[in-house]
C-alpha cells in the first residue's frame, strides 16, 4: 500500500445520511423459522407448513414444528426486544384461518407488544398464509388442482399461462 491509501483506510467511514428523526426501528421474523407450534390453538396448516411436511423438502425426520418456540415463549422474547430497543415488530397469526376467527393468543401477543411500548406491525402477506386461503380462489370456490391462489394456471403448463407479452408463439 502507498502512504495515501493507508491514510484513507484509517479514516472512519461517515454515513452519507442519517435516518430521519422518529424513524421506526423494528424487526420481524418468519413464522415457519421462528414461531414453532404451527397447529397450536386451532391454527390449521399454513402454506409453508404444508411445504415443509411434503416428502423431500427438509432432511428426513426434521421439520419446523418447534423452531425457536416463539409462540409459547413470546413474553420473554418481547422483553428481549424491549432490551434491544426495538420500537416495532411484525407479527402474524392473528387470523389463523385467514378469515373471520381471531386467535386469542395472537391478541395476547399484540397486547404484550403494546405493554412493552413496541408498535405491532401487521402485514397482509408475508409469504406465508393459511392453506384455507391458498385452496380457495377470490370467489370462495375451491381452486382447481393445477392452479395457485391467484386462480391462474401454474407454471407446469406454460403454454396456457397468461403473459403480458401476448399469447405464446404458434408452432
Amino acid at each position: 500500500m502507498t502512504e495515501g491509501s493507508q491514510a484513507r483506510a484509517a479514516e472512519p467511514v461517515q454515513p452519507r445520511r442519517a435516518f430521519p428523526e422518529g424513524y421506526l426501528w423494528g424487526a420481524g421474523t418468519s413464522a415457519l423459522q421462528h414461531e414453532g407450534s404451527p397447529l397450536a390453538d386451532g391454527a390449521g396448516q399454513s402454506i409453508m407448513y404444508r411445504w415443509a411436511h411434503a416428502p423431500g423438502r427438509v432432511p428426513a425426520g426434521q421439520d419446523f414444528d418447534v423452531s425457536a418456540d416463539f409462540y409459547r415463549r413470546f413474553r420473554d422474547d418481547v422483553g428481549l426486544m424491549r432490551q434491544l430497543g426495538l420500537r416495532a415488530y411484525n407479527f402474524q397469526r392473528l387470523l389463523p384461518d385467514g378469515r373471520k376467527r381471531i386467535n386469542p393468543r395472537g391478541l395476547d401477543f399484540y397486547d404484550a407488544l403494546l405493554e412493552a411500548e413496541i408498535a405491532p406491525l401487521c402485514n397482509l402477506y408475508v409469504f406465508d398464509h393459511p392453506t384455507e386461503l391458498e385452496d380457495r380462489n377470490r370467489h370462495g370456490r375451491p381452486v382447481q388442482p393445477n392452479t395457485r391462489h391467484t386462480g391462474q394456471p401454474s407454471g407446469r403448463n406454460r403454454a396456457s399461462r397468461p403473459s403480458r407479452r401476448g399469447p405464446p408463439p404458434r408452432r
